[in-house]
């Protein structure tokens, strides 16, 4: 969002990417760096229109943007390792299927939100304060 559409790709890609070097690179690390590059390339979108970003605004776009990786990388790592698509999202949003305790999805989705909605403004601010010194 502060950068532009293609700052947040690259952000987004270089970032789970580079966090799969520490936890495991695979076949999975493609799908989801070009997700989260999606991702970032949407946030730079959407703050090219300016439409003022009010903490409401933000959680509401972190989480459907969060709504749009989870399905997508499910969908597509679904597609990838030949199971079941409509199986792997049901798996993020229903608890104690497949031996989870919580939704992992929804979870995802809330605290990303929350998290974007309560320290997205002033980092924003800060960002914006430091790039154009």
């Amino acid at each position: 969002m502060i950068g532009g559409a293609a700052f947040g790709f690259a952000t987004g890609f270089l970032g789970m990417a580079s966090s799969d070097l520490f936890f495991g690179v695979g076949p999975w690390t493609l799908v989801t760096s070009c997700c989260m590059g999606l991702v970032g390339f949407l946030g730079g979108v959407v703050a090219h229109f300016d439409i003022g970003m009010s903490r409401v605004r933000l959680g509401i776009l972190g989480f459907a943007l969060t709504v749009l990786y989870d399905i997508s990388t499910s969908v597509l790592l679904a597609w990838f390792f030949s199971y079941s698509w409509w199986l792997s999202i049901l798996l993020l949003y229903l608890p104690y299927v497949g031996g989870l305790a919580y939704p992992f999805g929804l979870v995802h989705e809330l605290t990303t939100a929350i998290l974007l909605s309560l320290a997205g403004p002033p980092l924003i601010r800060q960002s914006k304060r430091f790039i154009t010194k």
